[in-house]
């Protein structure tokens, strides 16, 4: 498999290939595809990876996790940046999930195993693939569990249509939700209180309330901003409010005119 970037260390050891590649300051990498799944821990430098869903920019430590198939494109920083790639059979990985779905982690147990595996390889010896092939392991042990007790990438988009601009998305239902998302209402409503700690009504109780705050900022009328952000009317409104932030619209606007400086009429 090629990794692009200047070759400075190699090791073969069942069912891992492990490479620490050397990439020039402002290298660009065009989008491509790796045919069997990897990690790439950053050891120095930084650099932004471009997926078909989303941008990342991974510093030093950082684990990048890219399942086969994977799609991304890669812009490094002003100096010299290396990654530390470790491929992984597909026939070992079996049941294994944390290598489905793309995922970055930027603290926790995967970078602080990434940062050993580094350090072995500068200062090794004749026991350095021993301890490679013992911290490789540990590193997936630990990736799997990151990856059970991640968000779920049905859950993720879930929430990024709620959070949409669109205000259809506001009205949904929780079985529209689920639908959407390709799992069951049940299992959707367990894992998006797991997940975001609360139930979905609740959520978009908030965003609604998000909205109607950065409406009034900007100097909305109050029964223009309840109909704009979906509230039946204005009572609606006021109780909705009271509940999320323990205090009412009208209030709210008259502190936030106060602290403006501005007086209230």
């Amino acid at each position: 498999m090629s990794y692009f970037g200047r070759v400075l260390f190699e090791w073969h050891g069942t069912p891992f290939f492990v490479t620490e590649r050397a990439y020039g300051p402002r290298q660009r990498i065009a989008s491509h595809v790796h045919e069997k799944p990897y990690l790439c821990v950053v050891t120095r430098g930084e650099y932004r990876e471009r997926t078909p869903g989303a941008t990342h920019d991974c510093r030093r430590a950082t684990v990048v996790l890219h399942p086969a198939g994977s799609r991304h494109s890669d812009e490094f920083a002003d100096l010299e940046s290396r990654c530390l790639n470790v491929e992984i059979d597909p026939q070992w990985l079996g049941e294994h999930r944390f290598l489905r779905e793309h995922a970055v982690f930027s603290d926790g147990p995967l970078p602080a195993i990434g940062l050993r595996i580094e350090r072995e390889m500068r200062e090794r010896d004749e026991l350095t693939p021993l301890v490679i092939e013992g911290l490789l392991l540990e590193m997936t042990v630990a990736a799997e569990r990151s990856t059970r007790n991640a968000m779920p990438g049905w859950l993720r988009r879930s929430m990024e249509r709620l959070r949409d601009d669109k205000q259809e998305c506001l009205s949904s239902t929780l079985r529209e939700l689920a639908t959407s998302a390709g799992v069951h209402p049940g299992h959707f409503a367990r894992a998006f209180r797991r997940h975001i700690g609360c139930t979905v009504g609740d959520y978009l109780r908030r965003v609604r309330i998000e909205r109607a705050i950065d409406a009034m900022n900007a100097g909305g009328v109050l029964a223009e901003v309840a109909s704009a952000c979906g509230f039946a009317d204005q009572s609606h409104f006021t109780r909705t409010f009271r509940r999320v932030t323990g205090t009412t619209p009208s209030a709210y606007q008259r502190e936030a005119k106060m602290r403006s400086g501005f007086k209230t009429r």
